[in-house]
């Protein structure tokens, strides 16, 4: 029969073990990164969130032109609203990885 300092014992014995991965994972992801994109400060960092938002007003811009455009011009505007979108989207979520890897600590803004 197991004892409950047993199942306590093996919790604690499972947390250490997940530390240590985390340890490891943030150890690694640090490394990659600092290699891979070097130094990021603040004004790097920032740059990013208004090409962000740069390509926000574009996207926007195109549905605002989809109200206005004629039937003829629909298909074509629609393409290049797709494509605004998909540009968008992509910076947003790349953005979105950039902050969590900033906030994860695998890397520090710098200046």
């Amino acid at each position: 029969m197991r004892h409950e300092l047993d199942s306590f014992q093996h919790e604690l014995d499972e947390q250490r073990l997940f530390q240590q991965f985390e340890q490891g994972i943030r150890g690694a992801n640090s490394k990659a990164i600092g290699e891979t994109i070097g130094r990021i400060d603040a004004e790097r960092f920032l740059a990013v969130a208004v090409k962000v938002s740069e390509l926000r007003a574009a996207y926007l811009a195109k549905v605002v032109a989809l109200g206005a455009a004629t039937p003829e011009a629909t298909g074509a505007l629609l393409d290049e609203l797709r494509a605004a979108r998909g540009n968008y989207v992509e910076a947003l979520e790349g953005f979105g990885a950039l902050r969590h890897a900033l906030k994860r600590g695998y890397f520090e803004l710098k200046g």
